[in-house]
């Protein structure tokens, strides 16, 4: 009983896009992930399209910023990353806007990319090489362009404990440490 009125609700909020497989119109459905067009057809054709392009949703158009690539505007848009700004002609205009960093630190160990922070998908920041087909060196606490005393590293991270603050040698197997006065950031 209950699968019929599902199923009703479900033929209620059908759209103008067809299944290529079979020709029926397809129908908004909800799952646990969210909301996807199947196909009414279901345990004989099983095609399936997301709503969201890649789970990116447009939360805003910055109709004034037009897109360095293409002309077209700029639009806030929040994907399972967080919030970036891209082109709003997605499909054929792939432009994401970055930060530029004011003092790039190079990466310690390839020399020839820089360290840029990343978050994973549990939203959880890391530092890692721009040469990540060559480089896999990589950070879980802000790099600082400092020498290391003990033994030459050109790159520190910087700690925050609970009552102090203090700058750790990066290198593996260092475990240099430092304590930092807040004017010395």
């Amino acid at each position: 009983m209950s699968d019929a009125k599902s199923e009703d609700k479900n033929q209620n909020l059908s759209t103008e896009n067809i299944c290529p497989n079979c020709g029926l119109p397809l129908v908004l459905r909800r799952t646990r992930n969210g909301y996807i067009y199947g196909c009414p057809n279901y345990p004989l054709c099983d095609f399936v399209k997301n709503v969201t392009a890649q789970g990116v949703t447009v939360l805003m158009v910055m109709d004034e910023s037009p897109c360095p690539q293409c002309g077209s505007p700029l639009a806030v848009k929040k994907s399972r990353y967080g919030l970036f700004i891209g082109c709003s002609n997605y499909p054929e205009c792939n432009f994401i806007h970055e930060e530029k960093e004011d003092n790039p630190i190079q990466c310690p160990v390839c020399g020839g990319g820089v360290l840029r922070q990343h978050s994973n998908k549990f939203g959880k920041s890391f530092y890692s090489c721009t040469n990540f087909k060559i480089c896999n060196f990589t950070l879980n606490y802000k790099p600082v362009q400092r020498t290391c005393p003990d033994c030459g590293f050109p790159v520190m991270m910087l700690r925050i404990g609970k009552s102090r603050r203090y700058l750790q040698c990066a290198k593996r197997g260092c475990g240099y440490k430092m304590r930092m006065d807040d004017s010395e950031i």
